[in-house]
C-alpha cells in the first residue's frame, strides 16, 4: 500500500470525526441560542407583568383623592396615571412562539390597552350625563312662587307677567336638553323633565286664567317621576364609571390557573334617590 493512501487513511476518520464534531458543537450553541431567546422572552414577560401591576396601582392611588360624582376629575388622574403606561419588551419570533409567559404578557398589554380605551369613552360618556343631570336640576328648581309677591290676587295679570316668563323659559331649556347616549335612562328621564314642566306652565296660565274669570284658584306644582328618573340617571352614571374603571385596576387571574379570576372588591353604589 502506498505512503499516500496509507495517509489518506488515516487523515479522513480524522476529518470526519473533526467534521462531526463542529457540526455538535453548532447545534448545541443554536440550541443555547434558542433557549436564551425563551429565557429573555419570561424575563420580559415577568418585567411587563409586574410593571402593568405596578402601573394598577398607581391609577388606584392617584384616583384616591378624585369625586367619581365628577367624571372629568377620575379621568384626569387616570391620564396622568397613563403617563407610565407600560410597554412589553420585543422578543424574537422562536421567543415569542416558545414562551407562553410572553404570549400571555402580550394578551394582557392588548387587554390593559382595551380596557384604558374604555375607560376613557366611559368618563366622555358620564361626563355628558353629569351635565344633562346639572342642566334637568336646574330646571327643576325653577320656582313659580319665587316670582310672585306673597298674599292673594284679584287679577291673573301678576301672574302672566311675573311667574309665567320664566316658567316658559324653563319649559324651552328642557326641550331643547338633549339626552346623553349612556345610560339608556337618561331618555326617559328627558321625557318626563319636559312633560313636568310642560305641566308646570300649564298650571300657572290655569291660576291665571282662574282669577282672571273672578274664580278662586291655589296654584300648585311639582314635577312628578322627574327628580326621581334625573337622580337615576346620576347614580346609573357613577356606577357605569366606577365598574369601567374597577375593570381598569383590577387583578388579572392566573393564566396557568384555568379557575382563577379577578380579583375584584365589592363596590357600594349609592341609592339613586327615592323621590320627593
Amino acid at each position: 500500500m502506498s505512503r499516500g493512501r496509507i495517509l489518506l487513511l488515516i487523515v479522513a476518520p480524522t476529518i470526519v470525526a473533526v467534521t462531526i464534531v463542529a457540526v455538535v458543537v453548532v447545534l448545541l450553541m443554536q440550541a443555547a441560542d434558542r433557549r436564551e431567546q425563551v429565557e429573555r422572552a419570561d424575563a420580559a414577560a415577568a418585567g411587563y407583568t409586574q410593571a402593568v401591576e405596578d402601573f394598577k396601582q398607581t391609577v388606584e392611588s392617584q384616583a384616591e383623592s378624585a369625586d367619581f360624582g365628577d367624571a372629568q376629575s377620575v379621568g384626569a388622574a387616570v391620564t396622568q396615571a397613563s403617563e407610565d403606561l407600560p410597554e412589553l419588551p420585543d422578543a424574537t419570533e422562536h421567543g415569542i412562539e416558545n414562551s407562553a409567559a410572553y404570549r400571555d404578557a402580550a394578551a394582557l398589554e392588548e387587554k390593559t390597552a382595551q380596557d384604558l380605551q374604555a375607560f376613557q369613552e366611559v368618563v366622555e360618556t358620564t361626563a355628558q350625563a353629569e351635565e344633562f343631570v346639572a342642566q334637568a336640576e336646574k330646571i327643576m328648581q325653577e320656582d313659580p312662587f319665587d316670582y310672585l309677591d306673597s298674599g292673594s290676587f284679584t287679577s291673573g295679570a301678576p301672574i302672566r307677567r311675573d311667574a309665567l316668563p320664566p316658567m316658559q323659559k324653563a319649559l324651552s331649556e328642557a326641550e331643547a336638553l338633549e339626552a346623553p347616549e349612556s345610560p339608556e335612562s337618561a331618555e326617559e328621564a328627558r321625557k318626563l323633565l319636559v312633560e313636568a314642566t310642560r305641566r308646570v306652565v300649564r298650571g300657572v296660565k290655569k291660576a291665571a286664567s282662574e282669577l282672571d274669570a273672578g274664580r278662586g284658584y291655589k296654584l300648585r306644582y311639582d314635577y312628578g317621576r322627574a327628580p326621581l328618573a334625573v337622580r337615576l340617571v346620576s347614580g346609573q352614571a357613577q356606577s357605569e364609571l366606577r365598574e369601567a374603571f374597577d375593570r381598569l385596576v383590577a387583578d388579572e387571574p392566573d393564566p396557568q390557573d384555568p379557575d382563577a379570576e379577578p380579583d375584584t372588591e365589592d363596590t357600594d353604589t349609592e341609592d339613586a334617590g327615592t323621590g320627593v
